[in-house]
Parts: structure tokens; C-alpha cells; sequence
């Protein structure tokens, strides 16, 4: 089912029926730095906020809501300053590198 609405979704696109929000893209190029750095941010920020008097036992959904914000925000973060540079140092001197300039972009 869910590789039918990818499917169907990437077709759309291809066809310029719809387009994809730059803050989508971005955060599908920042998945990974999300998905790496975002149990650890959470902990940092847990301690932060209960360091600072922050109640969870008083405000549970606020504490959560700030919790998954803010590790999202800081792993943006992760992305901007430590993936993306890491990426351009590795593909600049890779033996291998993939012009993705001239590739097609549907079809």
C-alpha cells in the first residue's frame, strides 16, 4: 500500500501535477542526521529542562512536545554544520564521484 502511494506520489511530481515544499526537501535530506542524533539530543534536552525546574510531572504533553521540537531542531543543526560539510569533503575526494548535474530527473 505504501509503495503505491510513494509510487503514486513520485508520479504526480514527474508529471508537474504537484510539487514538493523546499522545507520537505530539506527535511528529507536532514532524515538521517534526525534519525542519528535525535535519542541523544532528547536525553541532553530532558536533562536540560529538568536542570532548569521544568516539571514533567506538571506538564507532560508540554515537556514531550519540547522534547521531540527541540531534538528535531538540534539535529537540523547536526545536518547544517556536521553532515552537509562532511558530504561535499567526502564527494570532493571520493574515486568514484557521480556527476548528479546531468542526471534525469524523472522518467
Amino acid at each position: 500500500l505504501f509503495c503505491a502511494l510513494i509510487y503514486g506520489a513520485v508520479s504526480l511530481e514527474c508529471a508537474g501535477v504537484i510539487s514538493v515544499p523546499r522545507w520537505m526537501v530539506f527535511l528529507g535530506d536532514a532524515s538521517y542526521s534526525i534519525y542519528l542524533a535525535h535519542t541523544t539530543l532528547q536525553q541532553f534536552l530532558k536533562t536540560l529542562l529538568v536542570w532548569c525546574g521544568f516539571s514533567l510531572a506538571a506538564h507532560p504533553q508540554l515537556f514531550m512536545v519540547s522534547l521531540a521540537l527541540g531534538s528535531i531542531g538540534l539535529s537540523l543543526v547536526v545536518y547544517i554544520l556536521v553532515e552537509k560539510p562532511l558530504l561535499k569533503w567526502f564527494q570532493s575526494r571520493g574515486p568514484g564521484r557521480i556527476d548528479l548535474s546531468r542526471a534525469k530527473k524523472c522518467g
